[in-house]
C-alpha cells in the first residue's frame, strides 16, 4: 500500500506562523522553487524532492498560498498538489486551512485536509489547535496538534505537542523550536523533535519505532525581492537508519 512510515516529526508543518509569512508592508506575491537531498545510512539509497510553491498575501494575516512537490524515495516517485489560506476571525483569532492530493500514492497520500485556528494572548503569547486526516491506500490517519508560542523582543519560542493515529494504535512527539527574526522579513530557527512513528505495511499489524529529529532552517533575504531558504535536518529513524537532509530553495517576492 501506499503508506510506508507515518512520520510525527512532521508536525513542523503544524507550525506554520504568521510572523514567518512576511511582516506587514511585504510585497503581495512570492514564489519559490528548490531541491532536498536526503543522504540515508545503512546501504539505503538517497531521497530527492523539488518543489515549486506561492503565495499571495491580501493583508498581514490573510494569505493564500499552493505548490507542487515531486519526490523519488526508494526506487518509486510521486508527486503531490497542495494550496491553502489563512483567514483572521478578528484582531486575535485567525483559521487556516489546506488540502493536498497526490499522483501515485506511493509516497504522498491520496488526499489529505488539514484545518488549524490560531489565538493571540496577552504577554506574546499564543495557542494553536489543529487536525490533520489523510488518506492512503487502505489506510487513514488523523493527526492532532497543540502549539503553544511566545514571542519576545526578536525571538519566537514554541512547544508542540501531536498525536496520531493509525488504524487503532497512537503515537505522540514533543517538539521545541526557537526563531529569530532580523532584518524586515529574515529568520532562522532550530528545532528538536522527539517521539514515536507508525507503520502500516498493510497488515493488521502496526509497527511503532521511536524517533528523533533536530534541525536548523530559515529564510534570508538578499534584498527587497530576492531571498534563499535553506534547511539541515537530520532523523534518526529508530534502528532502521540515520537520514540527513539538505533543502535550498530561491524566493522571489514581487
Amino acid at each position: 500500500m501506499g503508506i510506508r512510515r507515518q512520520s510525527l516529526m512532521l508536525v513542523s508543518l503544524f507550525g506554520l506562523s504568521l510572523a514567518a509569512n512576511g511582516a506587514a508592508g511585504a510585497p503581495a506575491n512570492e514564489i519559490e522553487a528548490g531541491i532536498a537531498y536526503d543522504r540515508l545510512t545503512n546501504g539505503l539509497p538517497e531521497w530527492w524532492r523539488e518543489y515549486l510553491e506561492a503565495l499571495h498575501r491580501f493583508d498581514t494575516r490573510q494569505l493564500v498560498y499552493g505548490g507542487l512537490q515531486h519526490a523519488e524515495r526508494f526506487r518509486r516517485d510521486d508527486t503531490e498538489i497542495y494550496g491553502g489560506a489563512y483567514q483572521p476571525l478578528g484582531p486575535a483569532t485567525t483559521v487556516s486551512g489546506e488540502a493536498t492530493a497526490g499522483a501515485t500514492h506511493d509516497i504522498f497520500p491520496e488526499w489529505s485536509l488539514f484545518g488549524q485556528v490560531a489565538q493571540t494572548l496577552p504577554r506574546g503569547w499564543g495557542v494553536q489547535l489543529g487536525l490533520r486526516h489523510r488518506a492512503y491506500r487502505g489506510a487513514t490517519v488523523d493527526i492532532g496538534s497543540l502549539i503553544l508560542e511566545r514571542y519576545w523582543g526578536a525571538y519566537r519560542g514554541a512547544y508542540t505537542y501531536a498525536l496520531a493515529d493509525l488504524e487503532g494504535e497512537t503515537a505522540g512527539s514533543h517538539r521545541l523550536q526557537l526563531n529569530y527574526y532580523y532584518g524586515d522579513r529574515s529568520t532562522v530557527g532550530v528545532s528538536y523533535a522527539t517521539g514515536r512513528e507508525l507503520e502500516s505495511a498493510g497488515t493488521p499489524v502496526v509497527l511503532i519505532y521511536d524517533v528523533t529529529y533536530y534541525g536548523l532552517s530559515g529564510r534570508h533575504w538578499l534584498n527587497d525581492r530576492w531571498a534563499m531558504s535553506y534547511a539541515v535536518e537530520v532523523n534518526e529513524q529508530g534502528d532502521s537508519y540515520r537520514r540527513m537532509e539538505f533543502t535550498l530553495g530561491v524566493r522571489r517576492a514581487f
